[in-house]
């Protein structure tokens, strides 16, 4: 029987192993990169057999095989080591190309005789990176350059440098400490265990998050972006010409069926799937995967947006009559009461957070500022004057451009109308949501008062129907709209000549119109109908308006909350230390072993 403080050990091994494991797992699929499981697949076989027979004669037998031939080799080469000299912390194993480096510069004879013995390990890595990395380098440079392709080449080695000594080095460590003290029957537990875990992260990563090649096919977006708008072939206006004929071709359709009570979630599931088939003539690398659209429910009032959930960030916003179909590639081509209307379709009370996603998109971030495809050259003021000229609306139907700083509606301090300037986009949601709530309010306070009436209640109706003719937004259009003006005009009139006043009329048109108001604005709510789209932080996109005002720029994906900025900070300086080493570590690995292991010993790596 185990006592607590060892199964308290053997909890902490495993949670630790399976921690950095999910991690391992998580960036391989982001990077598109299925080949690397096989490291830890063959790693942890080779740490479960090693665990279930323990003998030596088992693992040399297994050596005659590809690939689990060489995870025995690379365990009993370790083992002999560590059995002359005791492992240091796992700490010291975590960080072991920075670690190693800084023991190795300090004159350490067992650093430099521990390092030979992983040049197995770390000559296998490099042959999977050269094999599979040259493809895609290869077509990267026919696209973007040779420029471009090398320095993904670098960022890719970088990242699966670091992933393969951040996960199998501390997992062959802990692997030997547990065999050396011969507890084979918790190696297979820890090994076993984790294999079942780094399975479940590699389908939950790769089926239900969708994060498969997540970094290469953003940093090539992000590349695609920032080609000048004002070419008719860049990729932007290709992306609209492409969309704006998949919604001529789809809108008429969707309205219809929203129109005759169709589920509206299934529908947009459909027509977001066909869309991005669609995608696939201007997008070569799957970013097409990343990019989403939906609608509101109104056919009557058809608006919607283009956008990528994962960078929290919108490309076009479309607006669809029967007469017409119209994208917008900048909020300043639109209206100031389109703008109004656009900017209130979204329920921000439907927004979910995802962790998982805020801290990929870190992951992504960071590749994207190492790749510089983000820092782009200012624009001159010449450029941004062509770039307004150049965006264009659907059927090349320009409106009235407006200011971009200026957008019509109630003013900070909510007193009448006017039109003032504000750098951020989202703040007048704020304003629209006290107009509904304070419409809402006033109805159900005149249902109320006119339902039990008393002579001192006149006066109140009388105040409540000049608010509510006060804050009614035109926008604000609803079928019993009419009857309701002149049932509260007939309720002023019949004050004013001493008549009595027909509380029972306007109490019912009142209860209509509320209806009718709720009604309203859910039908004019953008659908969410995925996990995606509820994630997605549209007050935050709308600050950076859309693609011909941002692109390619995206809201700080580390500043969402506390965890995100501890999780940027610790993953930038881990890339940093290890991207500084790597060059030295791999230089020692190499001289350790032609220097310091004898001739037998490198027989056997």
């Amino acid at each position: 029987m185990l006592s607590f403080s060892k199964m308290l050990q053997i909890f902490g091994m495993l949670f630790f192993i399976v921690l950095i494991g999910a991690v391992f797992v998580v960036v391989t699929v982001m990077l598109g990169k299925p080949e690397l499981l096989l490291l830890v697949v063959f790693l942890l076989l080779g740490c479960l057999l090693k665990g279930c027979f323990g003998k030596k004669q088992v693992l040399s037998y297994l050596q005659a095989f590809p690939l689990l031939g060489d995870a025995a080799r690379i365990l009993n080469s370790v083992e002999e080591f560590y059995q002359r000299h005791a492992p240091k912390t796992i700490v010291y194993y975590l960080l072991y190309p920075v670690t190693s480096t800084i023991s190795f510069l300090l004159g350490s004879r067992m650093t430099r005789n521990e390092l030979g013995k992983y040049f197995t390990l770390i000559h296998w890595i490099i042959l999977i990176l050269f094999i599979e990395g040259f493809v895609r380098t290869y077509q990267l440079s026919q696209v973007f350059g040779l420029s471009f392709a090398i320095k993904w080449a670098i960022l890719e080695f970088v990242l699966v440098y670091f992933l393969c000594n951040f996960f199998a080095i501390p997992l062959i460590v802990c692997a030997i400490r547990l065999t050396s003290a011969r507890c084979y029957r918790r190696l297979v537990f820890v090994a076993s265990s984790t294999f079942v875990c780094l399975g479940v992260f590699f389908y939950y990563f790769s089926y239900v998050y969708q994060f498969d090649n997540l970094i290469p096919t953003n940093v090539i977006l992000e590349k695609n972006l920032v080609q000048s708008p004002s070419s008719p072939d860049s990729f932007k206006n290709q992306m609209q010409e492409t969309t704006l004929m998949f919604l001529k071709h789809h809108l008429p359709a969707l309205q219809q069926k929203i129109e005759n009570k169709e589920d509206p979630g299934a529908l947009l599931e459909t027509l977001n799937d066909k869309y991005q088939e669609a995608l696939l003539a201007v997008c070569s690398y799957q970013e097409n995967t990343l990019v989403h659209l939906t609608t509101n429910r109104n056919p009557y009032d058809l608006w919607g947006f283009v956008f990528i959930p994962m960078r929290d960030s919108i490309f076009f916003a479309f607006h669809y009559t029967p007469e017409k179909v119209t994208v917008y590639d900048s909020l300043s081509n639109m209206p100031p009461e389109e703008q109004e209307k656009f900017k209130h379709f979204w329920d921000q009370s439907q927004y979910r957070p995802s962790l998982v996603k805020q801290l990929a998109r870190v992951i992504v971030q960071e590749a994207g500022e190492t790749m510089k495809v983000l820092e782009r050259p200012k624009a001159s003021t010449q450029d941004i004057a062509e770039v307004q000229q150049e965006s264009h609306l659907s059927e090349l139907q320009r409106v009235p451009a407006q200011s971009e700083n200026y957008v019509e509606g109630l003013n900070p301090s909510g007193v009448g109308k006017k039109a003032y300037e504000t750098k951020a986009m989202f703040p007048m949601p704020k304003h629209y949501q006290q107009s509904v709530q304070e419409i809402r309010f006033l109805l159900g306070q005149l249902e109320t008062f006119c339902y039990q009436p008393t002579y001192e209640d006149e006066k109140e109706v009388l105040a409540l129907i000049k608010q509510i003719q006060e804050e009614w937004r035109p926008e604000w259009v609803l079928a019993s709209k009419e009857k309701f003006w002149k049932a509260m005009d007939t309720f002023d009139k019949g004050k004013t000549s001493k008549k009595m006043p027909n509380y029972q009329e306007l109490a019912e048109v009142a209860q209509r119109v509320q209806r009718e108001f709720n009604s309203y604005l859910e039908s004019n709510y953008f659908v969410v109908y995925s996990p995606a789209v509820t994630s997605f932080n549209f007050a935050k996109a709308i600050e950076f308006k859309l693609v011909s005002e941002h692109l390619g720029m995206a809201p700080d994906a580390r500043s969402e909350n506390i965890t995100t900025q501890i999780f940027g900070f610790v993953w930038h300086i881990l890339l940093w230390f290890f991207a500084l080493c790597m060059p030295f570590h791999l230089a020692l690995i190499v001289f350790s072993y032609l220097k310091y292991l004898p001739n037998e010993t490198k027989a056997n790596l």
